[in-house]
């Protein structure tokens, strides 16, 4: 009789740590909320050509939300002053420039031409959706990751800044601020 014990005792902590387990399933976040400010690339900034910005260095910004449950990021990004247009956003590592992910290839763009920035320049924006994993949307919310715009005239990397963000859980309140840029 005392075989059955055992297994019994067994079986009871295992439901047990299911159960406790899956009670903080429920915390999990809803979305994450990652930005990033850009400014010229390091060699760009040494070649000049571009014009004095307000605030200074600040050429362009992005927001965007990450839903975990389906791998999207939604992205609204704004720059100025570039000498090219937009082809690619790129997710790169902050340590080595390895490519995380593409958030857009071509970029569809929608130059404001009645939009211009405090300093008289035309801002340029791009909206879109993009799939990237978890691993990618942890490593840009912890600062570990940095976007990269490259454009015609540089297509290495016209403008591009570390990102940054928090991760939103039930119930928490949502704020989002004003514009950065342009």
């Amino acid at each position: 009789m005392k075989k059955w014990v055992v297994p019994v005792a067994f079986a009871a902590l295992v439901a047990l740590a299911v159960l406790v387990g899956s009670a903080g399933a429920s915390s999990h976040a809803s979305f994450a909320l990652i930005s990033a400010d850009f400014t010229l690339r390091p060699g760009v900034a040494r070649a000049g050509g571009h014009p004095r910005v307000n605030p200074p260095g600040l050429y362009g910004a992005i927001d965007s939300t990450y839903y975990p449950r389906t791998g999207k990021i939604q992205y609204d990004m704004r720059w100025k002053g570039l000498r090219g247009s937009a082809i690619r956003l790129v997710v790169r590592s902050r340590d080595t420039g390895a490519t995380y992910a593409t958030l857009c290839s071509p970029c569809r763009v929608t130059s404001a031409s009645r939009n211009r920035s405090r300093d008289a320049l035309l801002v340029s924006e791009s909206q879109g959706t993009a799939v990237i994993t978890r691993d990618v949307a942890y490593l840009m919310v912890g600062g570990y990751a940095f976007l990269e715009l490259d454009t015609t005239a540089l297509p290495s990397g016209e403008i591009g800044g570390p990102t940054y963000g928090r991760f939103v859980y039930p119930g928490q309140p949502v704020v989002k601020g004003e514009p950065r840029c342009c």
